[in-house]
């Protein structure tokens, strides 16, 4: 958010959910680097959880004779 509001003063959390609607940062590399990055952590977290999930789920099935340990 700070380098937002650097590039383009009063700027709030909802605009930059719609950085297109100002060119400063949709023009910015810096801004447009961050904001990639965010972007990929996001999809890193969203794999992550999908991986662990999976391996839970597999857990529980070779694993049936406890069922304590798997999700209903």
């Amino acid at each position: 958010m700070s380098l937002g509001t650097t590039i383009v003063p009063g700027l709030t959390k909802e605009d930059l959910l719609q950085p297109m609607d100002y060119d400063e940062l949709e023009e910015n590399p810096s801004f447009r680097f961050e904001e990639g990055v965010l972007n990929g952590i996001g999809e890193t977290r969203a794999a992550l959880y999908s991986f662990f999930s999976d391996l839970e789920d597999s857990f529980c099935v070779e694993s049936s004779s406890d069922t304590s340990l798997c999700k209903d």
